[in-house]
């Protein structure tokens, strides 16, 4: 039987009758369970103690087992043997299944347990005894205790909640099937929307592919150098001409300041007047300019001329966004105008020389035929005269003192003798003056002969002859000549008239380095076959040519006298002569203070 209890109830087993005693506890005895003969001594528990205070104090006893609340988990459970003979020599055991994994020993200071946080469920306390003996009561005593568990952990809730959860599940379901939904909905949309961009995209980016490459046609068209720059300074267009003409790539010339790009090759001057140029405010196109570019960092040999003009780059405003700069490369026409216009100067130069030396021949043969004639004639009247030297003895002998005597008077009157010895002599420096005249008259023939517009045979060292007699008044001011000129030299195919210019323009600038010395010097001319070539040497003992100009010495334009002394075109001439039309070679030695020599060097066998 069994009945609620606040505070107190009671309990009657078929064992006996369990009582709670006091307040918070109960005393228990079994009196049928004593057994005065047996060995083993009785254990019983005695208390059963709730610690918990307050209203929430609930426990019960049904079907033989003590019922607590999930909240009344916290009790003590006193028990004791009923071995009074020595009770301070009693030993315990006791264990609450379900909690404690093995036994708990104790002896009999020790009659109670306290337990803690017991989790809910049925748990079964078991203890055991023993007497001052060591015999133990091995069936002890048991105690059952239920400890309901919360609402939140019983069947019934964790069925409704199952049911709670699948509905908040399928409620759940339901309202993300409709968000994805709707967001597939607007994911369409969007798709929709973005293919219609993409597509005006497409067309848009085809469009812009098909003017990028009409740019691109128009700018490979275009064969002269563009490059456009924008209103900072930076270049944003830099074409194929550009890319061959400055050595430098694309990608390294776009997005680039424009004077950063071409301060190697353009004087900074230059490239800001330019810049301040192509962003002034001015709206009209800029007239043609030229540019001196310099190329040997490029590893181009030579100053390259352009011709270059600005046009501005302008908005539908007017506001002005930069500029195109335009620019060809001139150099060659530059040459070809200064070649013309010196093969034109040297053709009426060997017009006029070729009137002057037709003009002086006629009557230099006169005198020369004259001298001659005088010369020879004079022979006679020489012998004439010793002949009546040699007679006036004999006249004497014969009586005629008077006419020996007049003759002799006349002799030493007219200085017979002088005139005998001084006109041959007399004669003969006037038949060499001629003679000279003549020689310089055919070498001003010869110097000035226009060509026939092809290659001939020509005898090299007559040509350096020729050469040197046109200079030779000025060279014999300043410095000695030394010919070393083979006689085993063949003729060549050549251009005449233009090799007596290189001869000529070599020599010159070996008497200019000779005279900027301030000392007498030697100009040496040799001549001589290595091979299948004829070689030509001209050395001088002047200045020499300092290291740095080397390169350039050949470069049009390139001089280093002064202002009005040198237009840096005989040596550009010279190189164009023997390289480009004679298919030779042009090189020289130098050491500065030593002098300089000039290689050259024609193939024997050429076309003519």
């Amino acid at each position: 039987q069994s009945k609620e209890f606040n505070g107190r109830a009671c309990h009657k087993s078929s064992d006996g009758e369990m009582f709670f005693g006091g307040t918070n506890g109960f005393n228990s005895f079994y009196p049928d369970r004593i057994e005065p003969n047996r060995n083993e001594p009785p254990i019983v528990i005695t208390n059963f103690e709730l610690l918990i205070e307050g209203p929430n104090k609930k426990g019960k006893i049904e079907e033989g087992k003590i019922v607590l609340s999930h909240k009344e988990n916290v009790f003590t459970i006193e028990f004791s043997a009923l071995d009074f003979s020595a009770p301070s020599k009693n030993m315990y055991k006791h264990k609450l299944e379900g909690v404690d994994k093995d036994w708990v020993e104790g002896d009999a200071r020790k009659r109670s347990i306290t337990y803690t946080n017991v989790s809910p469920g049925e748990h079964t306390f078991r203890v055991i005894g023993s007497n001052k003996d060591g015999t133990w009561n091995k069936e002890g005593e048991t105690l059952k205790i239920k400890i309901t568990p919360p609402f939140w952990q019983t069947w019934w809730f964790r069925i409704a909640l199952g049911f709670l959860i699948i509905f908040a599940i399928l409620a759940i379901h339901q309202m993300r099937t409709k968000y994805l939904r709707d967001k597939l909905a607007e994911q369409q949309r969007v798709q929709k929307i973005l293919k219609q961009s993409r597509d005006e995209m497409e067309r848009a980016r085809d469009l812009a592919e098909i003017r990028h490459a009409e740019n691109e046609k128009l700018l490979t068209a275009i064969s002269v150098i563009f490059i456009a720059v924008d209103s900072d300074g930076m270049i944003f267009q830099w074409n194929k001409p550009a890319e061959k003409f400055f050595k430098i790539y694309r990608d390294d010339a776009v997005k680039k300041p424009f004077v950063e790009v071409l301060k190697g090759c353009i004087s900074q001057d230059k490239l800001n007047k330019i810049i301040e140029k192509g962003l002034e405010q001015d709206k009209s196109a800029s007239k043609e300019f030229e540019v001196s570019v310099d190329l040997k960092t490029k590893g181009k040999k030579g100053i390259r001329l352009l011709t270059s003009s600005i046009s501005p780059i302008m908005d539908r405003t007017g506001r002005k966004l930069g500029f195109l700069l335009l620019a060809e490369d001139i150099t060659h026409r530059k040459e070809e105008e200064m070649l013309r216009n010196l093969s034109k100067k040297l053709e009426s130069l060997g017009q006029m020389a070729s009137g002057i030396a037709h003009e002086i021949k006629t009557p230099l043969q006169y005198i020369g035929h004259n001298a001659r004639f005088v010369s020879d004639s004079f022979h006679d009247a020489v012998n004439f005269y010793k002949t009546v030297i040699d007679s006036l003895p004999e006249i004497e002998n014969s009586g005629k003192k008077e006419i020996a005597a007049k003759i002799n008077q006349l002799v030493e009157e007219y200085d017979m003798e002088y005139i005998t010895e001084e006109i041959p002599i007399a004669s003969e420096q006037m038949i060499d003056g001629v003679n000279r005249v003549s020689d310089i008259i055919k070498a001003m023939t010869e110097f000035s002969h226009p060509g026939r517009g092809f290659k001939e045979k020509a005898d090299i060292n007559g040509l350096l002859k020729s050469t040197l007699v046109m200079v030779q008044n000025r060279i014999k001011k300043s410095a000695d000549i030394q010919l070393e000129l083979s006689k085993e030299l063949p003729q060549i195919a050549c251009f005449p008239a233009e090799l007596n210019q290189v001869f000529l323009n070599l020599l010159v600038n070996a008497l200019d380095a000779i005279v900027d010395t301030g000392n007498w010097g030697l100009i040496k001319i040799s001549t001589t076959v290595e091979r299948k070539e004829v070689v030509i040497s001209i050395s001088d003992t002047g200045c020499g040519i300092p290291e740095e100009n080397s390169d350039d010495i050949f470069n049009p334009f390139f001089t280093t006298k002064e202002v009005g002394k040198g237009t840096g075109q005989g040596l550009s001439l010279a190189h164009n002569v023997i390289i480009e039309k004679h298919k030779g070679k042009l090189d020289f030695s130098s050491r500065v203070g030593e002098g300089t020599t000039f290689f050259i060097r024609l193939p024997i066998e050429g076309e003519h």
